[in-house]
């Protein structure tokens, strides 16, 4: 006889989970936006209070609902309070194994019920599902969990253990003592198992709201923990801060967004610009004129309120004693006390941008002096030089080889706008006649004379030259010898040893340009003369095989004729020959005469005059005399020529060439015209062939170097068209070929002149 009633056991546990469910939900409601997981407590807690009040319903509910849905709902119960431990402790799974064992679960325990009823069955069933889920949950909060938690975890995971034991203490029972067919009539064993599942149940409810407020306390501490670690890390900041401000190299300073009040700088802050931090201070960056533009200040405040910070930003500022610096400038809005203030760094960069700047000037100086002459050169130097230097005199002197004599090359463009307007540029003076700033000359170093007025060796000043306040010259040493002096004045700081390299940079560039320049003058000339000479030695070798060929062809054949003693030859044919040999060896003659002149082209000083071209297209007709006659060529001559300005002699060779390439490259037979048109103050004389005409491409080849058209049947002879435009070129004309490229069309060659009378 059982002395403890199962459905008293089992209301009390419907009583006991409702208060257990109750618990663990507000312990969700309160909790949830600390930790995750808890909302699958209350579910599961739920869900098991929905099993055992069906399993309290036994009897008055379907035995479906009463066993199979119930005890799967336990087992459920339990599978969602694993999850949601998985989820609070970071350890999340996949869940495919358990949807397995449910279903499985499911099936068992449907056909012990509805099939093959059998309580001792379902029994191991449920024991084995809860053993199954319950090691899950205690090798999860015993194991898995990570080592610092696991004191929190503990407890959960050794009531896990408890339901895993009894569990398999119930599976061992129920094989050796069955427990009968009715759940309510079960054996001693049953009941208690039933009541030791409840206390666990209670117990487990217990242990994981401790271990949510172990949690809470954990993290709590842990929050302790890291806000004194950020206490000291901020101390820590602090402490760098303030050092990595006092001893920064840069300028630093803190200031009042609104007007600009400064309430902190740092000793760099101190050596850029010159002021105390006591006087930093007691004033504003804007009163203290600090910014050279403020312009540049209003563009930094609304840079900083839309963007809350700019980095590396190029500005200008000025020191106590008016210098001028170029910076970095790089900004923050901070919140001091409830108030918006900047924090600034300032990195001067002036001795960087002159690097910069002279190494730019230098470029541009090499690539300005490619299409300049070089007193522009120094002109462009002088203004650079003192746009870098902030000197609005500027002067560059050239040393003779004596050592005693100056040469005024070049004056700064400022200089001659707004300061001096002394003459004496190009002129040559004795050193000992200059003022004092010759000095660098005797002592062959730079000179520095920031106290001018003071000087007791200075001499006047010439009239209309500027007042001068100081000035800083230098002198650049070739060969141990002054070659150049370069100066500037005026500056409104005075000079320093900085200001000695930067021009002594310069000035040396300046003069080593200078000296390229000469060099490549020179040298471009000689290459000028050198390259004409060889095109005119050129063209003396085209020129004596094109002329001479035919007349020495003529006079060898005569000459051959003559020799032989067995020639048919009559008397008076012979007296001919003779007379032919004598007339190609004049023709010959003149022709190296020509030569000769021609050679002396680029040199020869020849005296243009009226042409008469009657006599020398007459002239034309003799020497082409055997060529028109051996090639039936018509040649059609004006009556008359108007008249132009040029040299005789050279305007025949060229109507020699023209005529016989005419009749060389014409048609068969050759019809040639010649005709001269006036055309406003110059007269263009013109060849026209019957040829069969020029291509473009040929047309623009022409007149190149000894161009020839391989056309004729004959050899080539009389100057090269090349030659020809030379020689037109210089009377002042020029040539021009004009085909249309098709045959029987032909060319026209011309060469304009200037003519004797203008038209009216």
């Amino acid at each position: 006889m059982n002395l403890l009633d199962m459905r008293t056991i089992i209301l009390s546990h419907v009583i006991s989970n409702t208060i257990c469910a109750t618990v663990i939900t507000f312990l969700w409601i309160q909790n949830r936006k600390h930790f995750t997981g808890l909302g699958f407590w209350s579910a599961g807690f739920v869900t098991q209070l929905v099993a055992v009040v069906l399993i309290a319903l036994r009897g008055t509910v379907p035995d479906f609902i009463s066993i199979v849905i119930s005890n799967t709902l336990l087992i459920v119960g339990v599978l969602l309070l694993y999850v949601g431990l998985e989820r609070f402790m970071g350890k999340r799974s996949p869940q495919i194994h358990n949807v397995v064992l449910l279903v499985v679960f499911i099936l068992v325990h449907t056909y012990f019920a509805i099939i093959q009823p059998d309580l001792a069955a379902r029994n191991i069933n449920v024991s084995l599902g809860l053993l199954m889920s319950c090691s899950q949950i205690a090798w999860l909060m015993l194991y898995r969990a990570d080592i610092e938690t696991r004191p929190i975890t503990r407890g959960v995971g050794i009531v896990m253990v408890v339901f895993c034991t009894v569990s398999a203490a119930r599976i061992v029972v129920e094989l050796v003592v069955p427990p009968g067919d009715d759940f309510f009539h079960s054996n001693i064993f049953e009941t208690v198992t039933i009541l030791t599942y409840q206390m666990a149940f209670i117990v487990l409810t217990f242990s994981l709201t401790l271990t949510v407020n172990r949690r809470l306390f954990a993290d709590l501490e842990g929050d302790m923990t890291r806000r004194q670690q950020v206490e000291n890390a901020l101390a820590l900041s602090e402490e760098k801060f303030s050092k990595a401000f006092h001893s920064s190299p840069d300028a630093i300073l803190i200031s009042r967004l609104s007007d600009g009040t400064l309430v902190e700088v740092n000793e760099g802050f101190c050596r850029l610009t010159g002021y105390s931090r006591e006087e930093a201070l007691s004033s504003s960056a804007i009163n203290l004129g600090i910014w050279d533009n403020l312009k540049d200040r209003e563009q930094v405040v609304a840079d900083l309120l839309k963007n809350q910070r700019i980095h590396d930003h190029e500005y200008s500022f000025r020191t106590k004693a008016g210098r001028l610096l170029h910076c970095l400038y790089s900004g923050e809005i901070i919140d001091l006390s409830g108030e918006a203030h900047i924090l600034s760094v300032v990195r001067d960069i002036s001795e960087r941008k002159r690097a910069e700047d002279v190494v730019r000037l230098r470029l541009r100086l090499v690539e300005y002096a490619e299409d300049h002459t070089v007193g522009d050169l120094m002109q462009k130097a002088l203004d650079e030089i003192g746009e870098l230097t902030d000197s609005p005199i500027g002067f560059f002197h050239v040393v003779e080889e004596d050592q005693n004599t100056l040469l005024l090359q070049a004056w700064s463009t400022r200089t001659l706008q707004e300061f001096c307007r002394a003459e004496g540029k190009g002129l040559h003076y004795n050193v000992a006649d200059a003022g004092v700033w010759v000095d660098c000359i005797h002592q062959r170093k730079p000179i520095i004379h920031n106290n001018y007025a003071e000087l007791p060796h200075r001499k006047g000043l010439p009239d209309g030259h500027a007042e001068v306040v100081r000035e800083l010259v230098v002198p650049t040493m070739r060969d141990d010898r002054v070659v150049s002096v370069l100066g500037v004045g005026n500056k409104p700081l005075d000079y320093s040893e900085k200001d000695v390299e930067l021009v002594a940079y310069v000035a040396d560039i300046v003069w080593t340009i200078v000296e390229r320049k000469r060099a490549e003058e020179l040298l471009r000339q000689t290459n000028d003369e050198l390259l004409a000479r060889n095109e005119e030695l050129d063209a003396f070798g085209h020129t004596v095989a094109h002329d001479l060929k035919n007349p020495l062809n003529i006079i060898i054949t005569f000459a051959y004729l003559l020799a032989d003693r067995e020639s048919p030859l009559s008397e008076k044919e012979m007296r001919q020959g003779y007379q032919t040999i004598m007339q190609m060896g004049l023709k010959m003659d003149n022709i190296i005469e020509e030569l000769m002149l021609l050679a002396g082209l680029r040199k020869a000083d020849v005296e243009m005059a009226p042409l008469d071209m009657t006599p020398i297209t007459a002239e034309i007709q003799t020497r082409l005399a055997h060529q028109i006659e051996e090639s039936q060529a018509e040649i059609a001559w004006p009556a008359s020529w108007p008249e132009a300005i040029g040299y005789a002699p050279w305007v025949e060779e060229v109507w020699f060439n023209y005529i016989s390439n005419a009749i060389k490259y014409g048609g068969h037979p050759p019809r040639i015209k010649l005709g001269a048109t006036q055309e406003g103050d110059t007269i263009r004389f013109w060849v026209h062939d019957n040829g069969p005409g020029l291509t473009p491409e040929q047309q623009e080849r022409l007149f190149a170097p000894f161009e020839r058209l391989e056309q004729s049947r004959l050899s080539g002879h009389g100057l090269g068209l090349s030659i020809v435009r030379r020689i037109v070129e210089r009377m002042d004309g020029q040539v021009e070929v004009k085909s249309a490229g098709e045959a029987g069309e032909g060319s026209i060659f011309s060469f304009i002149l200037p003519a004797s009378i203008s038209p009216p």
